[in-house]
Protein backbone atom coordinates (compact mmCIF):
# COMPACT_ATOMS: atom_id res chain seq x y z
CA UNK A 1 0.00 0.00 0.00
CA UNK A 2 1.34 3.44 -0.91
CA UNK A 3 1.40 6.41 1.45
CA UNK A 4 -1.61 7.78 -0.47
CA UNK A 5 -3.64 4.63 0.19
CA UNK A 6 -3.29 2.88 -3.19
CA UNK A 7 -2.93 -0.87 -3.21
CA UNK A 8 -0.63 -2.27 -5.89
CA UNK A 9 -1.31 -5.95 -6.32
CA UNK A 10 1.29 -8.03 -8.11
CA UNK A 11 -0.28 -10.98 -9.90
CA UNK A 12 1.50 -13.91 -11.50
CA UNK A 13 -0.78 -16.91 -11.17
CA UNK A 14 -4.33 -17.46 -12.36
CA UNK A 15 -6.97 -15.53 -10.42
CA UNK A 16 -10.69 -16.35 -10.79
CA UNK A 17 -12.84 -13.43 -11.97
CA UNK A 18 -14.97 -13.48 -8.79
CA UNK A 19 -11.89 -13.12 -6.59
CA UNK A 20 -10.48 -10.33 -8.78
CA UNK A 21 -13.81 -8.46 -8.64
CA UNK A 22 -14.06 -8.82 -4.87
CA UNK A 23 -10.52 -7.43 -4.42
CA UNK A 24 -11.32 -4.46 -6.66
CA UNK A 25 -14.47 -3.71 -4.62
CA UNK A 26 -12.67 -4.16 -1.29
CA UNK A 27 -9.56 -2.06 -2.00
CA UNK A 28 -11.28 0.62 -4.13
CA UNK A 29 -7.99 2.49 -4.86
CA UNK A 30 -5.88 -0.16 -6.48
CA UNK A 31 -3.77 -1.06 -9.49
CA UNK A 32 -2.96 -4.48 -10.83
CA UNK A 33 0.58 -5.29 -11.96
CA UNK A 34 0.39 -8.51 -13.97
CA UNK A 35 3.19 -10.71 -15.23
CA UNK A 36 2.85 -10.46 -19.01
CA UNK A 37 4.88 -13.63 -19.51
CA UNK A 38 2.74 -16.00 -17.47
CA UNK A 39 1.13 -17.57 -20.52
CA UNK A 40 3.35 -18.56 -23.40
CA UNK A 41 1.66 -16.51 -26.14
CA UNK A 42 0.63 -13.33 -24.26
CA UNK A 43 3.73 -11.28 -25.11
CA UNK A 44 3.82 -12.37 -28.76
CA UNK A 45 0.10 -11.67 -29.20
CA UNK A 46 0.46 -8.24 -27.61
CA UNK A 47 3.35 -7.09 -29.76
CA UNK A 48 2.01 -8.68 -32.96
CA UNK A 49 -1.26 -6.82 -32.66
CA UNK A 50 -1.16 -4.28 -35.49
CA UNK A 51 -4.36 -2.83 -34.08
CA UNK A 52 -2.65 -1.52 -30.94
CA UNK A 53 0.21 0.43 -32.48
CA UNK A 54 -1.77 1.79 -35.41
CA UNK A 55 -3.52 4.62 -33.54
CA UNK A 56 -1.14 6.52 -31.24
CA UNK A 57 -2.56 9.67 -29.68
CA UNK A 58 0.69 10.80 -28.19
CA UNK A 59 4.05 9.18 -27.65
CA UNK A 60 2.75 6.65 -25.12
CA UNK A 61 -1.06 6.55 -25.52
CA UNK A 62 -2.73 4.04 -27.83
CA UNK A 63 -6.27 2.88 -28.51
CA UNK A 64 -7.75 -0.35 -29.78
CA UNK A 65 -11.30 -1.45 -30.50
CA UNK A 66 -10.50 -5.07 -29.64
CA UNK A 67 -8.37 -5.26 -26.50
CA UNK A 68 -9.02 -9.01 -26.25
CA UNK A 69 -6.94 -9.47 -29.42
CA UNK A 70 -3.82 -8.04 -27.78
CA UNK A 71 -4.34 -8.40 -24.02
CA UNK A 72 -4.92 -11.45 -21.85
CA UNK A 73 -8.70 -11.82 -21.99
CA UNK A 74 -9.06 -12.43 -18.24
CA UNK A 75 -7.97 -8.84 -17.55
CA UNK A 76 -9.82 -6.93 -20.30
CA UNK A 77 -12.89 -6.00 -18.24
CA UNK A 78 -11.27 -4.95 -14.96
CA UNK A 79 -12.61 -1.88 -13.21
CA UNK A 80 -9.10 -0.81 -12.13
CA UNK A 81 -5.98 -0.06 -14.21
CA UNK A 82 -4.00 -3.18 -15.16
CA UNK A 83 -0.29 -2.89 -15.92
CA UNK A 84 1.32 -5.72 -17.88
CA UNK A 85 5.02 -6.32 -17.38
CA UNK A 86 6.82 -8.02 -20.24
CA UNK A 87 10.13 -7.80 -18.31
CA UNK A 88 11.82 -5.26 -20.54
CA UNK A 89 12.05 -7.40 -23.63
CA UNK A 90 12.76 -5.58 -26.85
CA UNK A 91 9.86 -4.05 -28.72
CA UNK A 92 8.95 -5.73 -32.00
CA UNK A 93 10.64 -4.81 -35.26
CA UNK A 94 9.22 -1.60 -36.67
CA UNK A 95 8.02 -0.32 -33.29
CA UNK A 96 9.77 2.78 -31.91
CA UNK A 97 12.72 2.03 -29.62
CA UNK A 98 11.07 4.26 -27.01
CA UNK A 99 8.54 1.48 -26.42
CA UNK A 100 11.17 -0.94 -25.11
CA UNK A 101 11.11 -1.79 -21.43
CA UNK A 102 7.72 -0.23 -20.72
CA UNK A 103 4.86 -1.34 -18.53
CA UNK A 104 1.62 -1.42 -20.54
CA UNK A 105 -1.40 -0.07 -18.68
CA UNK A 106 -4.88 -1.03 -19.85
CA UNK A 107 -7.24 1.59 -18.47
CA UNK A 108 -10.62 0.49 -17.13
CA UNK A 109 -13.73 1.08 -19.23
CA UNK A 110 -13.85 2.42 -22.75
CA UNK A 111 -13.58 5.85 -24.34
CA UNK A 112 -15.95 6.16 -27.30
CA UNK A 113 -15.87 2.33 -27.64
CA UNK A 114 -12.04 2.23 -27.65
CA UNK A 115 -9.87 0.61 -25.00
CA UNK A 116 -6.98 2.85 -23.99
CA UNK A 117 -3.47 1.50 -23.42
CA UNK A 118 -0.71 3.64 -21.95
CA UNK A 119 2.99 2.79 -22.01
CA UNK A 120 4.80 3.91 -18.87
CA UNK A 121 8.42 3.48 -17.86
CA UNK A 122 9.23 1.54 -14.73
CA UNK A 123 10.95 4.60 -13.25
CA UNK A 124 7.88 6.77 -13.88
CA UNK A 125 5.59 4.17 -12.32
CA UNK A 126 7.74 3.85 -9.20
CA UNK A 127 7.95 7.63 -8.83
CA UNK A 128 4.18 8.00 -9.32
CA UNK A 129 3.41 5.23 -6.82
CA UNK A 130 5.69 6.81 -4.26
CA UNK A 131 4.85 10.50 -4.73
CA UNK A 132 1.49 11.02 -6.42
CA UNK A 133 -2.03 11.03 -5.07
CA UNK A 134 -3.21 9.36 -8.28
CA UNK A 135 -0.75 6.89 -9.80
CA UNK A 136 -2.37 6.56 -13.24
CA UNK A 137 -4.50 9.63 -14.09
CA UNK A 138 -7.21 7.58 -15.82
CA UNK A 139 -9.78 10.37 -16.03
CA UNK A 140 -7.32 12.87 -17.51
CA UNK A 141 -6.09 10.35 -20.08
CA UNK A 142 -9.67 9.38 -20.94
CA UNK A 143 -10.60 13.04 -21.38
CA UNK A 144 -7.55 13.57 -23.62
CA UNK A 145 -8.41 10.57 -25.83
CA UNK A 146 -12.10 11.55 -26.00
CA UNK A 147 -11.22 15.08 -27.15
CA UNK A 148 -8.79 13.77 -29.78
CA UNK A 149 -11.38 11.29 -31.07
CA UNK A 150 -14.05 13.99 -31.16
CA UNK A 151 -11.73 16.27 -33.13
CA UNK A 152 -11.08 13.50 -35.64
CA UNK A 153 -14.79 12.86 -36.06
CA UNK A 154 -15.49 16.56 -36.55
CA UNK A 155 -12.81 16.75 -39.24
CA UNK A 156 -14.22 13.77 -41.12
CA UNK A 157 -17.89 14.49 -40.65
CA UNK A 158 -19.94 14.67 -43.79
CA UNK A 159 -21.09 18.16 -44.69
CA UNK A 160 -24.82 17.99 -45.59
CA UNK A 161 -24.44 20.96 -47.98
CA UNK A 162 -21.69 19.24 -49.92
CA UNK A 163 -22.69 18.26 -53.44
CA UNK A 164 -20.82 15.74 -55.47
CA UNK A 165 -18.98 17.42 -58.25
CA UNK A 166 -17.93 15.87 -61.50
CA UNK A 167 -20.99 13.69 -61.79
CA UNK A 168 -23.52 14.73 -64.34
CA UNK A 169 -26.75 13.15 -65.24
CA UNK A 170 -26.72 11.38 -68.51
CA UNK A 171 -29.49 12.17 -70.85
CA UNK A 172 -30.78 9.37 -72.94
Amino acid sequence: MTKHGHVIEFQHSYLPAQQRDSRERFYKKMIWLVNGLRLKNDRRRFFESDNLFRVPFSVDVFVTRNPERCMPSAWVNCTKPVLFDFEGFAAPEGAPKALEGKLWCLLPGRVDSYAVVVAVSRAWFLDAAWNREQIIPTQAIGWFVHNRLSARHRNYAHDPNFRRRGRRRRRF
